[in-house]
């Protein structure tokens, strides 16, 4: 109980010392100043105007540079205070209003297009749209002059921040990733325990492999926003961004590298007592990189032990007492072990110097901003909108979608009036519905539960906060925990703005019993019609599936074809079979990330579970041919008998079968049981056999995909 209390303490330090809190507390602080100053001089139309301001201006500051930084919130200065005027006359006229709904809900998340911080800038312009709607006031012009007050208040004080520390953002990504590689060396540890299923490691190794690309994609992102403002500057500063990252990327290629035929392993190993010491290990290492990108993202300093030495040692004393019993596979899987766990240490030995250093802050040096930052070339900016706007663009539906739902809701309200807050229904609507079926379905969960929460939280707290003054420091706590949350996790952030609109609105005009229940059934209204809306123009990506499983099958063929022609005597490139072996992990990932989301389309039910099958056979596919075949493993490649190269040419032959599937769609039985095997001689049978197999497997797998895929068309 004490050990769990105090992870779970440990775990709330890190994520205040962390890029969320610090950003969410920064904002709160923003608006808490802004809006108690105003309410302080006896102006509450103003602190709420000038609060909304900095609170939409907050969305689209992404973590980047400064430069980028003070583009994106400049522009949020200028277009927001426009779009507020235009929608306080709009107000008063149903059909003007219907008007700029439409226009402002389709361009608005066509911009989209350009990525995500425009995305974010975008729906603030929808969601100031809405709010002007439910708050209706008297002057325009005024009203529209304290929205930019808002927003340019934040931009000074963001901008403050950004220039004291802006390093901070780079730093934060640099932790993410290694902590996601910490979790996903730490699952390669279950590898190693016969009690946990195979298929259970398997099936959470997909997740976590998900989720370090995704990180890593997040490092690549924010390291090209950085080198692209430095250039070829040659500071002390850029030179450490780059060796950092170097460090994380070659820790990365050394653990995927960790990939064996676990069955064999676990079955020739199981009575030695050397797998618990390789699980020791493996965890004692990640346990290390959890701490060093904890250090990266909290920007705390930790004298980190390092024990990992003391393990690999005790497993290279076991394995030499027990070479003579083993075979020349396992011989070769252990000997890249033991090499991949040495790469290992001495990546983390220059991690770990670096987050030792007391000159963490000169990563970067702060930017020159006086560069000018609103450069658009118009003709460029149209032409990419333009080939965006067709019926097979993704993003083209989804804001077709989202105007057509919103002016219909909005026509509707003005029909049939259900409450005095019911623009809180289309707040829904433009929070919850996502261009995808799948995340639309998860944020509706979330949503119904975090509001549902939030009332009930809310209730409680009002029996025992009853003085104003601490309703109101409450407010302030729950706006922290709401920015704090909102892109960690959707479903707390929720229930904190419940917690503010429910518990604010009361503070301002009362009526509490009122509030909680049209939140909670305009709440309900608007989630059933995102998800009803879900299959107006839908996009199942269930139905996109096939181009992921080619890009898989195609980067496994250029591995294994890589793998066969080093075999034969082709000289080899570290380099581009690293590429080779990182496209493989690109293409499964981006499969992965695709089946989880449309896991939860209509009928799609059999076919995830083929798609899952599918997965894990690529994944023991690449386990196999990683534990032949490897740049620690090169110098044996002479070894490998002239059958076990045609182990390999009849392995991908047989990919390139299945290739041939996914182009035609035709299935052509029994070329995966030709009668290759049987050449196979003894020496070549482990492990070169097992690659056979699951090629085989894989033509199956796929197979059996396409026909739970015709099964659904009809």
């Amino acid at each position: 109980m004490f050990r769990l209390l105090k992870g779970i303490a440990v775990k709330c330090w890190y994520f205040i010392w962390g890029e969320y809190f610090i950003e969410a507390l920064k904002t709160t602080i923003v608006i808490v100043s802004i809006t108690a100053f105003f309410f302080w001089t006896n102006k509450p139309g103003i602190a709420i105007a000038s609060g909304l301001g900095v609170m939409l201006a907050s969305l689209p500051d992404q973590p980047r540079t400064i430069k980028d930084r003070v583009r994106i919130m400049t522009i949020s200065c200028v277009l927001l205070p426009i779009i507020a005027l235009i929608s306080c006359y709009a107000v008063h006229y149903t059909t003007i209003m219907a008007i700029l709904l439409l226009v402002s809900c389709f361009s608005f998340s066509m911009i989209a297009v350009f990525g995500s911080r425009l995305y974010l800038l975008g729906s603030s312009v929808i969601v100031l749209v809405l709010f002007v709607m439910g708050l209706r006031p008297g002057n325009g012009l005024v009203f529209a002059l304290h929205i930019g007050l808002g927003c340019v208040w934040y931009l000074v004080v963001s901008s403050l921040v950004a220039f004291i520390s802006p390093e901070r953002p780079l730093r934060f990504a640099l932790g993410e990733f290694v902590c996601a590689e910490a979790q996903f060396l730490r699952n390669k540890g279950a590898f190693y325990d016969p009690t946990i299923p195979i298929d259970i490691c398997y099936q959470r190794g997909l997740k976590y492999h998900e989720i370090v690309i995704a990180k890593q994609k997040a490092v690549n992102d924010m390291i090209k926003s950085y080198t692209s403002h430095y250039g070829n500057d040659d500071s002390s500063s850029v030179e450490c961004i780059h060796a950092v990252s170097k460090e994380i990327k070659a820790l990365h290629a050394q653990v995927l590298s960790i990939e064996y035929d676990h069955h064999h392993i676990r079955t020739t190993l199981g009575e030695s007592g050397l797998l618990q010491k390789i699980k020791n290990t493996i965890l004692l290492i990640a346990s290390e990189m959890d701490s060093i990108g904890t250090s990266f993202k909290t920007g705390l300093f930790y004298a980190i032990p390092s024990e990992t030495d003391k393990g690999s040692q005790e497993i290279r004393k076991d394995l030499k007492a027990l070479t003579p019993s083993l075979d020349d596979h396992i011989k070769l899987i252990m000997s890249g072990f033991i090499n991949n766990l040495t790469n290992i240490e001495q990546h983390l030995r220059k991690m770990k110097n670096a987050t030792l250093k007391n000159d963490h802050n000169d990563y970067c040096v702060q930017e020159k901003v006086a560069e000018q930052f609103l450069i658009f070339d118009i003709i460029s900016v149209l032409q990419t909108v333009k080939s965006k706007m067709i019926w097979s663009s993704l993003t083209f539906k989804f804001s077709i979608r989202l105007a057509a739902v919103c002016v219909v809701t909005y026509l509707l309200m003005v029909a049939f009036p259900i409450g005095k807050y019911n623009y809180w229904v289309l707040l829904t609507i433009v929070f919850v519905m996502r261009p995808l079926y799948g995340t639309t379905r998860q944020r509706n969960i979330e949503r119904v539960l975090g509001t549902l929460s939030g009332i009930l939280l809310m209730l409680g707290l009002m029996l025992i906060v009853q003085s104003t003054t601490a309703q109101i420091i409450l407010v302030i706590l729950l706006l922290l925990g709401y920015l704090s949350f909102l892109r960690v996790n959707y479903m707390i952030s929720v229930i904190c703005v419940t917690g503010i609109a429910v518990l604010g609105i009361h503070i301002l005009y009362g009526g509490l019993s009122l509030l909680v229940l049209e939140r909670f059934y305009d709440t309900i209204i608007g989630c059933t019609i995102s998800l009803l809306a879900g299959f107006l123009f839908p996009h199942w990506e269930s139905k996109q599936i096939d181009a992921l499983l080619r890009g898989v099958v195609k980067a496994n063929i250029s591995y294994l074809e890589y793998f066969n022609d080093c075999m034969l005597g082709h000289t080899f490139d570290e380099v581009k079979y690293q590429n080779l072996r990182n496209h493989v992990f690109s293409a499964s990932a981006d499969l992965s990330a695709t089946a989880s989301r449309f896991s939860v389309e209509p009928g799609t039910r059999n076919l995830i579970l083929h798609i899952y099958n599918f997965q894990v056979t690529v994944h023991k596919l690449f386990s196999a041919a990683t534990s032949l075949f490897g740049p620690v493993m090169t110098d044996r490649l002479h070894l490998y008998t002239k059958q076990a190269t045609t182990s390999v040419g009849c392995a991908v032959e047989i990919l390139k079968s299945a290739e041939n599937l996914l182009e035609s769609k035709r299935l052509k039985p029994g070329f995966e049981k030709q009668a290759t095997g049987s050449q196979i001689q003894p020496e070549a049978s482990i492990g070169f056999n097992f690659l056979l197999n699951l090629a085989r497997r894989l033509y199956e797998e796929l197979g059996n995909i396409y026909a739970e895929m015709v099964v659904n068309n009809n």
